[in-house]
C-alpha cells in the first residue's frame, strides 16, 4: 500500500507543490483505507525502492544548508527520474540516464542549460550513492556535459543604472534600488533583513546567505540617505526592512521585490529586463573595476567557490582591459 502511494506522489512530483502532494498523499491514504490490492502477475512489478535512497540524500543535503528552492528542485529531478526508471538504484545504467534526459527534453521542451542541470542533479545523487557504497558502478560516469549556449550577463552600464534611478517613484523603489546596488545581496538576503540589523556607525549589515552562512555586507551615502527617507515615509513599526504599502505591512517577498525592479526597469527605458540578479552583477563588477580584490569580492558577494565570482571577470571585457591598463 506505501508502495503504491509512493509511486503515485513520485509520478505527479513535477506537477504539484509540496503542500498539494500531501494533500493528495492523505486522500490517497483515506481512499486506500480497508481495501486489499492485488498486483496482477501479467503487468510488471511496480518498483519504487529508490525512494529512501533520494530521501536520504535530500536530507543530507538539507544538511549542509541547501535553500529550500534548490532543495525542491532537486527533489522534483530526482523522484521524476526515479517514476519513470522503475529500476532498483544498483540496475540503473547511463543509458536509463540518458533516456529520461532525452524524453523529457522532447515531451517538456526544455532547454540544453535545463537538461544539463538535471544531469548535474542526477549525477550528485549517483556519485553519493557510489561514495556510501550502494551503487557498484556509477552510471554517470560515462555521461558527458551537455553543451549549451552559455548568455553573456552584461552588466548594467554607469547610464543605465543612473536612468533606473531616475526612473524611481516613490522613497521605496529609491531606497530598494540604492541598497540593492551599495550591498550587492541576493533578493532572498534582502528579505530577511530588519531595520535594526544595519549598524549606521560602522556602516554595515549582517545577512545569512546560502547555507546559512553569515556575512558582512556595506552601505554607502546614497543608500543610507535612500533608506532614511524611505523610513520617514512609512507609517507602520514593523522590524522588516522592506514591507507593502498597504496593511498590514507584511515584510517584503522575493517575488515582490522583483516585479518592483522590473516595473523600475521598463520605466527606465534601458530596453532589456531588470532584475534584482543583474543589479547585484552590476555591483560586483563595479567593486572589481574600482580595484577590489576578487578574494574579497568572493567574501562580500557570499560565494563558496572563486570559480562562481570570476563569472563577472569573464563577462565583462572591460574589466581585463581596466587589469591590462594598471598593469601596462
Amino acid at each position: 500500500m506505501k508502495n503504491i502511494r509512493d509511486q503515485i506522489l513520485s509520478e505527479l512530483a513535477t506537477n504539484f507543490s509540496a503542500e498539494q502532494l500531501q494533500m493528495i498523499d492523505i486522500a490517497v491514504a483515506k481512499a486506500l483505507k480497508g481495501k486489499k490490492i492485488t498486483e496482477e502477475e501479467t503487468m510488471p512489478a511496480v518498483t519504487n525502492s529508490g525512494m529512501p535512497e533520494v530521501r536520504e540524500y535530500l536530507a543530507r543535503k538539507k544538511s549542509k544548508g541547501l535553500t529550500h528552492g534548490t532543495l525542491e528542485q532537486y527533489r522534483q529531478v530526482l523522484t521524476a527520474f526515479m517514476a519513470a526508471t522503475q529500476k532498483n538504484i544498483g540496475d540503473i545504467q547511463d543509458w536509463d540516464v540518458l533516456r529520461f534526459l532525452d524524453q523529457y527534453e522532447s515531451y517538456r521542451g526544455v532547454g540544453r542549460r535545463r537538461k544539463d542541470s538535471m544531469r548535474v542533479i542526477i549525477n550528485g545523487f549517483f556519485r553519493y550513492m557510489a561514495d556510501s557504497g550502494r551503487v557498484r558502478i556509477n552510471p554517470m560516469a560515462t555521461i558527458e556535459a551537455i553543451k549549451f549556449k552559455k548568455k553573456v550577463r552584461q552588466p548594467l552600464s554607469a547610464v543605465e543604472f543612473e536612468r533606473l534611478r531616475r526612473a524611481c517613484i516613490t522613497p521605496k523603489e529609491r531606497a530598494l534600488v540604492e541598497f540593492l546596488f551599495a550591498t550587492g545581496c541576493r533578493v532572498s538576503e534582502v528579505v530577511g533583513i530588519n531595520r535594526d540589523d544595519i549598524d549606521y556607525f560602522e556602516k554595515r549589515i549582517k545577512v545569512t546567505g546560502k547555507g546559512d552562512k553569515e556575512r558582512y555586507v556595506f552601505i554607502n551615502a546614497a543608500a543610507t540617505v535612500a533608506l532614511d527617507e524611505y523610513f520617514k515615509y512609512r507609517n507602520d513599526s514593523r522590524e522588516a526592512l522592506f514591507v507593502s504599502d498597504r496593511r498590514p505591512y507584511q515584510r517584503l517577498q522575493k517575488n515582490a521585490i522583483e516585479k518592483i525592479i522590473r516595473q523600475i526597469g521598463e520605466r527606465a527605458g534601458i530596453g532589456r529586463r531588470v532584475f534584482p540578479h543583474l543589479i547585484r552583477h552590476t555591483t560586483a563588477t563595479h567593486l572589481y573595476q574600482h580595484g577590489m580584490r576578487l578574494e574579497d569580492l568572493q567574501i562580500f558577494l557570499g560565494h563558496e567557490s572563486a570559480d562562481t565570482t570570476r563569472i563577472y571577470a569573464k563577462d565583462d571585457p572591460s574589466i581585463t582591459r581596466h587589469a591590462y591598463m594598471m598593469a601596462a
